[in-house]
């Protein structure tokens, strides 16, 4: 007999270079996956009907991997979405009108929805305030009338929100799992979205789709995928037409240069605007700019629109290279009353002696409830902050050395956290990021 199923809330299917990985939410455990399995997940993050009977089946059942019904939003990954977004939402929320809450509260919802992240096509997606805040700079189709805009890539479900607020909205993007969870999103939400499966590097000449109004884009910053996209953005708009650009700081200098040859005009530069989270439910260390243009007859494509474009590399970002940042956290601290700026400096001083280290200046801040105690060294800095009302200690350590990340995480281990239960260790660019609890 078939039946229909999904995988369980807390689970997550992420693929890349180094294999398909289940990442359990619940317990915060990576679960390397067979070929056979890791094609069934796949399947499984949109539902699928399978055998109920058959072997497979019957062993994800067991292992807690799957449920039966269709997909839904995860409430499990929806709720550590929320977390961190409401970081930042929550500043700004209060003036926002009825209905731009009700878009940020079907974003969280629609995120909750993305079961399978793909490293292979740099995909990292923007918290949902992110996302509402992009939309509310083009506006609600009630005031400034109904556009036509093109997303070019959507890995951050701008659609949703931008359609949502009334604007007809058109999807291009090669990854078929995406486009076919903005279609059941569009489908469950009666939105006026329209996806195309699209290889950008390949001729556009037979889409066939009329200019559009407005263009947005979240590339990888990298002389390639900016040349590609917004060629490809200036192939499909009219002039006068206004586009959106996320760019990485670092390559502020590369944009503005691929500008200048496109003929592109910047009419806003918004610094730092877009926050992105990663699939384990935590903040991402990267953030970009959010840059406007605005398109005029003297625009050109470095791209042309009937041909086929060979990329040396998409989707690595070119920005000046820096060093790794050491980052450990200790939640639910034991001694809080160890949690204060003299002990934080007395920590930092030992650290220092042991690994031989030169603290060339000091800086302490303290509050009620939180304390941050910097140092600033020859090559970098070290920080150690507090905050007693959530109980947890945080250290960060520029440019990362092993052996002063392993020391400090066993000295605030032994100060503040006698039965920890588990520690997690990830690396993203260099930067390791190192946790107890």
């Amino acid at each position: 007999m078939k039946e229909i199923y999904h995988l369980a809330d807390g689970l997550l299917l992420r693929t890349g270079k180094h294999g398909p990985l289940l990442h359990d939410l619940r317990v915060g455990h990576d679960q390397a996956l067979a070929p056979e399995l890791a094609s069934i997940c796949e399947e499984l993050t949109l539902g699928a009907t399978l055998e109920a009977d058959q072997a497979q089946t019957v062993e994800l059942r067991k292992r807690g991997w799957i449920v039966p019904g269709p997909a839904a939003p995860d409430e499990i990954w929806g709720a550590a979405l929320r977390r961190i977004d409401d970081l930042y939402y929550h500043s700004f929320a209060a003036c926002l009108s009825p209905r731009a809450r009700a878009v940020r509260e079907l974003l969280v919802k629609a995120h909750s929805r993305r079961k399978h992240i793909s490293l292979f096509v740099g995909q990292c997606a923007a918290l949902p305030e992110t996302v509402l805040r992009r939309a509310l700079q083009i506006g609600d189709a009630e005031r400034v009338g109904k556009k036509r805009i093109v997303c070019i890539g959507d890995d951050d479900l701008m659609s949703v929100a931008l359609a949502y607020l009334g604007h007809d909205v058109t999807v291009l993007d090669l990854d078929v799992y995406l486009l076919g969870l903005i279609e059941e999103i569009s489908a469950a939400e009666n939105l006026a979205i329209e996806v195309r499966e699209v290889d950008l590097c390949q001729s556009i000449e037979s889409l066939g789709l009329a200019p559009f109004d407005v263009f947005l884009t979240d590339p990888t910053s990298s002389r390639d995928c900016f040349e590609i996209f917004l060629s490809r953005a200036i192939s499909l708009s009219r002039p006068g037409t206004t586009g959106f650009v996320a760019v990485y700081p670092l390559t502020h200098q590369l944009f503005d240069a691929i500008a200048e040859e496109l003929r592109l005009s910047v009419s806003a530069w918004h610094g730092e605007h877009n926050r992105y989270y990663t699939h384990y439910g935590a903040l991402h260390a990267y953030m970009s700019d959010w840059v406007q243009l605005e398109l005029s007859e003297r625009c050109c494509e470095v791209v042309d629109p009937h041909k086929v474009f060979t990329p040396g590399d998409l989707y690595s970002e070119q920005y000046p290279s820096r060093k790794g940042l050491s980052l450990i956290q200790i939640e639910d601290i034991d001694e809080l009353g160890l949690a204060l700026p003299f002990h934080l400096n007395v920590l930092l001083d030992q650290l220092a002696g042991e690994v031989g280290a030169q603290l060339l200046g000091r800086q302490t801040v303290a509050e009620d409830d939180w304390s941050l105690v910097l140092a600033r060294l020859q090559s970098g800095f070290w920080a150690i902050h507090v905050n007693r009302a959530r109980r947890n200690i945080v250290a960060a350590m520029y440019p990362h050395a092993m052996s002063s990340m392993t020391l400090a995480f066993r000295h605030l281990l032994a100060v503040y956290k006698r039965n920890g239960r588990e520690a997690t260790v990830s690396i993203f660019l260099g930067d390791q990021d190192l946790r107890a609890r």
